[in-house]
């Protein structure tokens, strides 16, 4: 095949475009995946901070007081 004619010359930069192409759904699909999988980690690294949180303030909270009962000091 010479790479003088205009059919070689298009043979090949199609050969060169489907090959970029694929690799370019190749890296794609791998970073895509390598993106949930940093999504997920950051979402369950949130929500153990916020689950460890909510029971520092719980813990907190009923030692000192008790919003969600009434007073019985004063007398009616």
């Amino acid at each position: 095949m010479k790479f003088d004619s205009i059919k070689s010359r298009l043979v090949l930069m199609t050969l060169i475009c489907v090959i970029g192409m694929g690799v370019l759904v190749v890296s794609q699909h791998y970073f895509t995946q390598q993106l949930i999988s940093l999504n997920q980690q950051r979402d369950d690294v949130v929500n153990q901070n916020h689950t460890t949180q909510l029971g520092r303030q719980f813990d907190s909270g009923s030692r000192h007081h008790f919003p969600f009962f009434p007073c019985h000091s004063h007398v009616h």
